[in-house]
């Protein structure tokens, strides 16, 4: 199960479209709330969060740092959506424990190729 924690419903369209097509369920948050509460509820069902840096609520950066120091939810590979004006956060990112980071704008072969690599090391 993949959960996609995304604001923008366009994306969050293009990110369902992705995910069917790897043949995985998916999970939408639209906030940060929705997605620590699907976190909670779908564990330890969840193989993969992807997230938005800008989503409602706190911070993707403060939901990817609660989601790394629970050490339930750890081990689960996060990728982060970086806007191309937070490119630079990339870098805090990865050392708060993001499995991979897609910044700008993004095909939905680069979407699925990323989501593949991050579901391979994880397994």
């Amino acid at each position: 199960m993949i959960l996609a924690a995304e604001s923008c419903a366009n994306t969050r369209e293009v990110l369902r479209g992705a995910v069917e097509v790897l043949g995985h369920g998916i999970l939408e948050a639209h906030d940060t709330t929705e997605a620590m509460l699907a976190i909670q509820a779908h564990f330890p069902d969840i193989d993969l969060i992807v997230l938005d840096w800008h989503l409602e609520g706190n911070s993707g950066f403060d939901t990817l740092r609660w989601i790394k120091s629970d050490a339930r939810f750890s081990n689960i590979p996060v990728m982060l959506f970086l806007p191309d004006e937070d490119a630079a956060h990339a870098i805090v990112a990865f050392q708060e424990g993001a499995s991979e980071c897609l910044t700008g704008t993004f095909t939905e072969q680069d979407l699925m190729t990323r989501m593949l690599e991050c579901l391979r090391r994880a397994a």
